[in-house]
C-alpha cells in the first residue's frame, strides 16, 4: 500500500519551503530582526509538515513473516515481526475531508500504536484487509461525538438563518 498526499499539502509545503528561501536570501535577513523571525518560523512550518507527512503516511509492505513500514519520505523506518503485533482497532474520527468515519490502528506487543490516517490512503479497503489480518482489540468511539454532530447541525442552521438576515438587511 503506498500513501497519496493532497495536493492542498504539496501546496502548502512548496509555499512555505519557497518563502523560507526568499526571506533567507534577503538582504535584510541579517539587519531586521522580523525577517530573520519569519524566515525561522516558515522554516520551522516546513520541518513540521515534513515530519507530520512522514509519520502518517507509511508505506505497508509485508511478507510472510515482517512487516516493513516507511514513512513518505523515508525518514521513518519500522520493521516489525507478525508475532510483534497485537492486533488492531478501529477508532472513530472526525476531519473536514472525510467528516466521522472509522481509522485502523495496529498495537504492538510494547504499546506502541501505529495509525492508518483515512486521508492518507486512496483505497483504504486495502488497510483494512491488511490490519483484518490480526486480532481485533475493539472499537473505540469518538468521545463526544454524537454532540459534536448535534451541534454542527444547530451550528449550520444559525449561519444559514443569520446570513439570510444579513442579505435581506443589504437589500434594503
Amino acid at each position: 500500500m503506498r500513501p497519496k498526499v493532497h495536493l492542498v499539502m504539496w501546496i502548502i509545503l512548496l509555499g512555505f519551503t519557497g518563502i523560507s528561501f526568499m526571506l533567507f536570501l534577503s538582504p535584510f535577513l541579517l539587519s531586521d530582526w522580523k525577517v530573520l523571525a519569519s524566515a525561522l518560523l516558515f522554516t520551522s512550518m516546513t520541518a513540521t509538515l515534513v515530519w507530520g507527512l512522514d509519520r502518517s503516511h507509511l508505506t505497508v509492505v509485508s511478507d510472510n513473516e515482517s512487516i516493513y513500514l516507511k514513512g513518505f519520505f523515508n525518514f521513518r523506518k519500522i520493521k516489525l515481526g507478525k508475532s510483534q503485533v497485537r492486533g488492531y482497532s478501529i477508532q472513530q474520527k472526525a476531519d473536514q475531508y472525510s467528516g466521522f468515519h472509522e481509522e485502523f490502528q495496529i498495537t504492538t506487543s510494547d504499546g506502541r500504536k501505529i495509525y492508518f490516517p483515512r486521508i492518507a490512503y486512496s483505497d483504504y479497503s486495502q488497510v483494512a484487509s491488511f490490519c483484518k489480518g490480526f486480532t481485533f482489540l475493539g472499537h473505540q468511539e469518538l468521545r463526544y461525538g454524537k454532540l459534536i454532530g448535534q451541534i454542527l447541525t444547530i451550528m449550520g442552521v444559525v449561519s444559514g438563518v443569520l446570513f439570510a438576515l444579513v442579505s435581506i438587511i443589504k437589500l434594503l
